[in-house]
């Protein structure tokens, strides 16, 4: 062994010293030594394997922490590649491609930033719960669905403006000529339903008055509101004893289906019929959001002077429900000899769905393809006989061939039995119904075509992925790879759908 006076040379092939290193070994500088106590020095270390420790593993795929010895059920970070299989030597699940926490049993904080002092900055527990000082994000994503564009959109935003006068006003006080009290200007977006409401507030009789007279005007057009601007709506309050105090009378307008974004300017004019009167509080106006505009919300159901049986069936309702998937099912293609042969079983609630065939390997796979049944009785008697308005499906991305991502190519299946060992696709199964690119690594939630629309409400059951050859060919490797199945609700493929009925 260069670099020591004495080589290893006898029968034993043992050299004992309490350290070994080269001639230049300076610590922190330069040089090498390994110690007798284990410890050691160098400047690079070039491995060509795998690289164990008590409760770690580097390999090709990345780097592995456990804890304990390495076994099932214990690993707790893995920071891997994008081309990593997903599940460790021990059988152990993560997410390939960056950092991988994993919850283990019993762990509070699965991941927590802290200061110099100690204050946690930023935190994850073992139920996905985020403790956070400031979040600032773009949109933020609740089981599939965009806040910023699917949920807020379908709720009622509430106010939206308001205004109000000066109290003990007006000076002089209010008399028999229309005068213009209160003007409140917004613009109003195409496809909600909007409240104007004027609040009820105390007036006081200066002098004998017999009604207060109140009127909403508006224009459409940007031009000022006035006294002769067209009334969209009056109330009246009659008033027969001087000095009493009375109450504004209520008044509430709800706005028709706007076709295009609209400036509303909207004025408030009042007079009395006889006497002068002030407002002894503020008189205020607001404008309410009501949330999207359903076509019947403004038709009359009723039947005048019926029975108290014969009164409205209210109008219809819009909901938006998720549906996690329950089953999953893998299939080998035609040309397949792995398994049980052609359309053989590859596995059954398995984490993965596989579609398409790897290069080179078209007659051991086939062209693959692969089911995820939903809970199909619970979405039809969701729906009923109600209409499908939109439906998204997420899908997560595991592998594919080229690490950038694959087309995920989607269909329906209305199949209800057992998914049998073979399960050739037949004419229960619509490939192909919709195709779109998904990046490796990314959960997509995106939105589905018409046709698969339809099918919801036409025997639908299961996603169907691939095959390949139903969007371009049985050997595009741009179609092959595999998305998240049983195993994880937030990445199992899921349905959103949005109905009225």
């Amino acid at each position: 062994m260069s670099g020591f006076e004495n080589n290893i040379i006898n029968a034993a092939n043992a050299l004992i010293r309490s350290a070994m290193h080269s001639p230049n070994f300076v610590t922190g500088v330069s040089g090498w030594t390994i110690n007798k106590d284990g410890s050691a020095e160098f400047n690079n270390l070039n491995l060509r394997g795998t690289f164990t420790g008590t409760n770690w593993i580097i390999n090709a795929d990345g780097m592995f922490f456990y804890n304990g010895t390495p076994a099932l059920g214990n690993l707790n970070l893995a920071i891997t590649n994008v081309s990593a299989s997903g599940i460790d030597q021990f059988g152990n699940t993560y997410s390939p491609g960056g950092i991988s926490i994993i919850a283990l049993s019993g762990l509070a904080n699965v991941f927590t930033l802290v200061d110099t002092s100690g204050n946690t900055l930023f935190g994850i527990d073992s139920q996905g719960n985020v403790n956070a000082q400031v979040v600032n994000t773009t949109d933020t994503f609740v089981n599939g669905l965009s806040i910023v564009n699917d949920i807020f959109p379908q709720s009622a935003l509430g106010i939206v403006n308001r205004g109000w006068t000066p109290s003990l006003w007006p000076t002089p006080a209010l008399g028999t000529t229309n005068a213009a009290i209160l003007e409140l200007d917004q613009v109003l977006s195409a496809g909600r339903a909007y409240r104007f409401v004027i609040i009820p507030t105390p007036i006081i009789p200066t002098s004998v008055p017999t009604q207060y007279v109140m009127q909403l005007r508006y224009t459409t057009d940007g031009s000022t509101p006035s006294t002769t601007t067209p009334i969209v709506r009056q109330v009246v309050q009659e008033m027969t004893v001087a000095l009493t105090n009375w109450m504004t009378p209520l008044l509430e307008v709800l706005t028709g289906n706007l076709i295009v974004d609209t400036l509303y300017r909207l004025l408030i004019t009042a007079n009395v019929q006889a006497g002068t009167v002030q407002y002894q509080n503020n008189l205020e106006m607001r404008i309410e959001d009501l949330g999207p505009w359903v076509a019947t919300q403004n038709a009359n159901n009723g039947v005048s002077f019926g029975s108290g049986g014969s009164g409205s069936g209210g109008s219809k309702q819009t909901y938006t429900k998720n549906y996690v998937a329950v089953e999953f099912a893998n299939y080998y293609g035609s040309s397949g000899s792995y398994g049980s042969g052609p359309y053989g079983q590859r596995d059954h609630n398995g984490p993965a769905l596989y579609q398409g065939t790897p290069s080179g390997y078209i007659n051991l796979t086939g062209d693959q393809y692969a089911y995820a049944r939903f809970n199909y009785s619970q979405i039809t008697t969701d729906i009923g006989a109600g209409t499908v308005n939109w439906v998204k499906l997420r899908l997560t991305n595991q592998h594919s061939w080229y690490n950038s991502g694959c087309n995920a190519v989607v269909g329906w299946n209305n199949w209800t039995g057992v998914f049998g060992d073979p399960f050739p696709p037949g004419g229960g199964t619509h490939m192909n119904t919709d195709h779109y690119h998904i990046n490796e690594g990314a959960t997509v939630t995106h939105q589905m075509s018409g046709a698969f629309v339809t099918a919801i409400t036409s025997g639908f059951t299961s996603i169907v992925l691939g095959t390949s050859n139903s969007y371009t060919s049985s050997t595009d490797l741009n179609n092959y790879g595999y998305f998240a199945g049983a195993g994880n609700v937030n990445t199992a493929p899921q349905l959103t759908i949005n109905y009225t009925k």
